[in-house]
């Protein structure tokens, strides 16, 4: 296949999808996207050399990658999941369509895996705080000590903070239960938002709901941390 073929080809490619999977998008904000546009002088230049002037798998194989990563067209990083991949093509777009709006992923990744019970985690853990030497001290609130723990059926599940003992600011949120992939979201607001675990005490939780084991937990955070705690979790 000679270079010139090679290059209509995946250009030909990269826009159709362009076209056609971002079409909503051109339709809504007037714009279109030119691949050779995109990755400016790398069609031509990663397809230069080669034996014989012959495209190798290679050169396809790093023009792609060029075109992607320069756009933020990438999945990468912990926890690689299709959240994150979704957020990180949503990026992507932006920066193909010229967006504004959206120009970076969010720092703060959920994990979530959905096993029987759920588990999810944001932020540091206390394995995570021992590593890294950062002082720390736990809440913890219990499934079974919750209305909603025992209607659901689940009297195992656990919610975890991890945070500062200093000025309380939350470290992280660990929980594994029924629904542990939805309460997570809770914590990370407040995660990344840089609160404290008292934003847990102020608010109010509808009863009976799994949620409001985030304020038990903080209650629990606290008696840990004044050495006088009333029952487990």
């Amino acid at each position: 296949m000679s270079n010139e073929l090679a290059i209509a080809g995946v250009t030909a490619v990269l826009q159709h999808i362009l076209n056609n999977i971002f079409s909503p998008l051109t339709s809504v904000f007037g714009s279109t996207v030119n691949v050779s546009a995109v990755a400016p002088d790398l069609v031509q230049s990663s397809f230069s050399g080669g034996t014989g002037g012959a495209t190798t798998q290679n050169q396809v194989n790093i023009f792609l990658h060029q075109v992607t990563y320069n756009q933020g067209w990438r999945n990468e990083g912990f926890p690689a999941l299709a959240s994150t991949s979704m957020e990180q093509g949503r990026v992507a777009v932006c920066h193909a369509f010229g967006l504004k709006y959206k120009q970076r992923v969010a720092s703060l990744l959920p994990m979530g895996i959905y096993t029987i019970p759920e588990i999810s985690a944001a932020g540091e853990t206390e394995d995570s705080c021992k590593e890294k030497k950062i002082g720390y001290e736990v809440g913890r609130a219990r499934y079974e000590n919750n209305a909603r723990g025992h209607i659901a059926g689940d009297t195992a599940g656990l919610l975890k903070l991890v945070f500062s003992p200093q000025d309380k600011k939350l470290l992280g949120v660990s929980i594994i239960g029924e629904s542990a992939t939805e309460l997570i979201h809770i914590g990370m607001m407040v995660l990344d938002n840089g609160l404290t675990i008292n934003e847990f005490i102020e608010q109010v939780f509808n009863y009976p709901t799994l949620s409001e084991m985030y304020k038990y937990a903080a209650y629990d955070g606290l008696g840990n941390l004044a050495g006088h705690k009333l029952r487990e979790g």
